[in-house]
């Protein structure tokens, strides 16, 4: 009996990391949930490839498996525990596991875990909030250069890869293309979408990569005359929620995301009911990063800190009115901080981006849209293209980014040591400090969210004790 690592997970081990974490050794599940491990553990794993029996693991880990225990007895045993069986299959035969689902790189500065590859930058879209401020770029990815990024990443060993754009879907062949080299690489992909067009290639690419394709989150950003206000387009709320439903039933898993703006305030229950009503399971809301189109939230659409608040309260009082509604309902930035697992928190000695840390953005003209990486890092890094290099090249660049967001502290920032909303804001993002480039200076964006997340559970406390 040989077990195996399942089609779909992955393995991730960082060497001898220049800033070490828990994250530095980790399994991912089929599914995207993550394991920390320790080292005997990512060894047993690496080790179950198909090819070594239970007899020859037994002699390998003797302090992991029983060796009096029979073949089957271990079986019975790993198909009892909830997380093993999620990531190792028995094979009566030998059946080797890809060895591209595991991935151990020396030499980071720090994990780079997952990375959001802008694919593209034409939109069928004209969004008040976009992040590209409608730009096109000037170096289009090519199939060829989407093959070399495809490997580099795996190379520096990412544990999952947002294909976004623009829109993806415009560009169906580049996207095909792209979503196969990513799963010949044993990297998991997901997909955003604003389903206002053709989606028959998103359907396509979770049915021919099962193991990789993970999810496609659509935007969704109010009932039809808010969602198209935002959007710029009449008509793309309908179309959009068309598509959902034929996502859905073909089995595609969708997670749609919400923008928090003035058009649909006041409206919060009527859009939680249409998107449980659509089959929607995971919903997420959020406010818009003050970037791009939106810098500043000097839009009308853009919400205050009241407004905020208010549709933050309303839409947890209908979440309570209705807890099946979704197997997962969250309000991201107000109460999550993005990629930020387990409420990590931080205190003056962390790292400035340690909640971003191992968030890598890329598209073909350079290795991030953040704001941060321009007036602090130059132009150097920023026109550095992800495919016109190699692997150790690659890493290199990732590293120049991830020393520089260890290497500065909270407490070098004056605005941080000093201020009361600290354990909320929990030091806001650098990219939007009045003085990026010395990472210094005040957050505004993420003050006012402090402001809300206080002033709500203030109010939440007070309704329980009425």
């Amino acid at each position: 009996m040989f077990p195996r690592l399942r089609d779909g997970v992955i393995l991730r081990r960082r060497l001898a990391a220049f800033y070490g974490q828990p994250s530095d050794r980790v399994a991912v599940g089929p599914a995207g949930r993550v394991f920390e491990l320790e080292d005997d553990s990512f060894e047993f794993l690496k080790a179950c490839d198909g090819r070594s029996d239970f007899p020859a693991l037994q002699a390998r880990f003797p302090d992991l498996l029983d060796a009096s225990a029979s073949p089957r007895r271990l079986a019975r045993e790993l198909a009892s525990d909830p997380a093993l069986r999620e990531l190792v299959e028995v094979a009566a035969e030998p059946n080797p596991s890809d060895p591209r689902q595991v991935v151990e790189t020396p030499g980071l500065a720090a994990a780079c875990r997952v990375c959001v590859w802008h694919l593209v930058s034409v939109c069928d879209l004209s969004c008040k909030h976009c992040y590209l401020g409608g730009q096109a770029r000037r170096r289009p990815f090519t199939e060829a250069s989407a093959l070399a990024t495809a490997r580099n990443l795996h190379a520096v060993g990412v544990e999952g890869v947002r294909l976004s754009g623009g829109e993806a879907t415009l560009r169906p062949s580049l996207l095909r293309r792209t979503a196969a080299a990513l799963a010949e690489h044993c990297l998991p992909f997901s997909i955003n979408s604003n389903a206002a067009g053709d989606v028959s290639v998103i359907r396509e690419l979770f049915a021919s990569h099962p193991a990789y394709a993970r999810f496609v989150q659509v935007s969704v950003d109010g009932p039809a005359e808010a969602h198209d206000s935002l959007r710029g387009r009449k008509g793309a709320f309908d179309a959009s929620m068309r598509n959902i439903s034929r996502l859905v039933k073909a089995g595609v898993p969708v997670t749609v995301v919400s923008m928090m703006h003035r058009g649909w305030l006041g409206r919060e229950a009527e859009l939680f009911d249409r998107l449980a009503e659509s089959g929607i399971r995971h919903w997420a809301v959020e406010l818009p990063v003050a970037a791009g189109r939106w810098s500043g939230g000097k839009d009308p659409l853009a919400l205050d800190q009241d407004g905020v608040r208010a549709m933050s309260l309303a839409l947890i009082s209908r979440a309570r009115s209705r807890p099946k509604a979704y197997s997962v309902f969250e309000i991201n930035q107000v109460f999550r901080r993005p990629a930020e697992a387990d409420e990590v928190q931080k205190d003056l000695s962390s790292p400035v981006c340690l909640h971003h840390l191992g968030l890598l953005t890329i598209d073909e003209a350079g290795l991030s849209f953040c704001s941060i990486f321009g007036k602090a890092f130059g132009r150097r890094l920023t026109e550095f293209a992800a495919s016109d290099c190699g692997p150790s090249s690659f890493l290199a660049a990732w590293n120049r980014i991830a020393r520089a967001r260890v290497g500065h502290r909270l407490r070098d920032n004056p605005a941080c040591r000093t201020c009361r909303l600290f354990s909320a804001c929990q030091g806001g993002c650098p990219g939007h400090y009045a003085h990026p480039a010395r990472f210094s200076g005040c957050d505004r964006h993420a003050r006012m969210l402090a402001e809300v997340r206080l002033s709500v559970g203030r109010s939440l406390r007070s309704r329980r004790r009425a």
